[in-house]
């Protein structure tokens, strides 16, 4: 663990990285006999994570071995989708295209792989409308608002206290409408 979370370390200073996880334990990766592993970060952090795991993968796994290949392609078609998200450079068809392949890839895995390695999650529906939108979809992150709910949610449940989750929710809910105004769109 620690080998691996020197080389993710290196990869963010290389890249000057803005979301990245402080730490990396046995922990964060949840796994059981009936669940594969995860890793347990932040929306950001796991996203900035991607060029890093599509780089190890192509470092470590053998394109000659059609497993280890089928992995290096789930990883460079789900880069490919994240690179071409950022305003400048969203092209709906490209996404559209590597979102599918990734998927389809990522399927395949499922079908030749060990029971609860590969599934396919409910998750890969939303990114499937996603890419079938022409909308960009980082233009609608919501990683930092559940953040901060779940920092909200946090605070409700902290020991010796007796605020709750909804006293807390209330508050800050109602601090955020008397800051801002209500969007108009037009």
């Amino acid at each position: 663990m620690a080998a691996l979370f020197l080389k993710i370390k290196d990869f963010y200073a290389k890249n000057a990285t803005q979301d990245k996880i402080g730490n990396f334990t046995e922990k964060m990766i949840r796994s059981s006999a009936t669940q594969s592993a995860k890793l347990k970060t932040r929306a950001a952090e796991t996203r900035a994570l991607v060029p890093w795991a599509c780089e190890i993968c192509e470092e470590l796994l053998d394109p000659a071995d059609n497993y280890e290949a089928g992995i290096r392609f789930v990883m460079r078609y789900l880069l490919e989708s994240y690179k071409c998200l950022t305003r400048d450079s969203f092209q709906p068809r490209h996404f559209q295209d590597m979102c599918f392949k990734f998927l389809m890839q990522y399927h395949a895995l499922e079908i030749i792989a060990p029971e609860y390695t590969w599934f396919l999650k409910p998750k890969f529906h939303s990114m499937a409308e996603l890419a079938l939108s022409t909308d960009n979809p980082s233009m609608n992150w919501v990683y930092r608002d559940e953040e901060c709910g779940g920092t909200l949610a946090r605070l409700g449940r902290s020991r010796g206290s007796v605020q709750t989750p909804w006293s807390v929710s209330s508050k800050a809910l109602h601090k955020f409408a008397a800051e801002f105004a209500v969007p108009v769109f037009e």
